[in-house]
C-alpha cells in the first residue's frame, strides 16, 4: 500500500514511512524518510513540545 507525504506530497511506500500524531488532531500523518527530520525539528520548535525527545515522539507515534 502507498501512502502519500504531507511534507513534500511524493507517493511512498507505506513501510517505509513514518507516522506522526500531533498533537491536538484526530488523524495520523505520514511522512516519508527523506522529510522525516525536517518534519521532526519542526515540531520540536513549537510552543507544545513539552521536551519531548525525538525517540519519545517517534515511540509515541509507532505505539498510537
Amino acid at each position: 500500500m502507498r501512502q502519500m507525504c504531507m511534507y513534500c506530497f511524493k507517493w511512498a511506500d507505506i513501510d517505509t514511512m513514518t507516522p506522526l500524531f500531533e498533537q491536538g488532531r484526530d488523524f495520523v500523518n505520514y511522512y516519508c524518510e527523506d522529510c522525516v527530520t525536517a518534519v521532526m525539528d519542526n515540531l520540536f520548535k513549537l510552543p507544545y513540545k513539552h521536551g519531548r525527545s525525538h525517540t519519545d515522539v517517534c515511540e509515541q507515534s509507532r505505539t498510537h
